[in-house]
């Protein structure tokens, strides 16, 4: 059991930090590209745990796209008001700090997205991967006050 140590925190400073090391982790990736527009708010996490969603998403993204591809994070401050609210009645209006993680993989465009965040679902073949990937990024984002937007 992992106890959760969170404080507050920029998100840009973890995404450069991941940025690093990502590059050197995923061989078989083409390109990453880190889009961190300034970003005066601060979120209240556990660092372990956001490093944690960031390298779930990259290795996602390079086992989707075995003949390499581009990998896009972006960071941005976000004002969430009641009309979006009306179509994502989860979500709390108010001031957000957005960390978006996209791929050039097709994979997704054929499957409910919904799907991909139960736990076990996988798309690798049997002895893969175990689908927890995505479980536990959506479970750190709720656990930190976040919310999954979807595509």
């Amino acid at each position: 059991m992992q106890v959760l140590q969170p404080r507050t925190i920029n998100l840009n400073s973890i995404v450069e930090e991941m940025g690093k090391l990502i590059p050197r982790l995923m061989v078989k990736m083409s390109n990453l590209f880190c889009i961190l527009r300034r970003t005066s708010e601060t979120i209240r996490a556990d660092v372990s745990q956001i490093e944690q969603i960031i390298m779930n998403l990259a290795v996602n993204a390079r086992d989707a796209m075995p003949k390499g591809g581009k990998l896009l994070i972006e960071t941005s401050n976000e004002e969430l008001d009641s009309v979006y609210k009306t179509a994502h009645p989860v979500v709390k209006p108010g001031r957000y700090v957005l960390l978006a993680v996209s791929d050039t993989a097709s994979e997704w465009t054929r499957r409910p997205k919904r799907i991909f965040f139960e736990p076990f679902f996988t798309t690798k073949e049997q002895g893969k991967g175990t689908g927890l990937g995505l479980s536990t990024v959506y479970g750190v984002v709720k656990q930190s006050g976040g919310f999954y937007l979807g595509a």
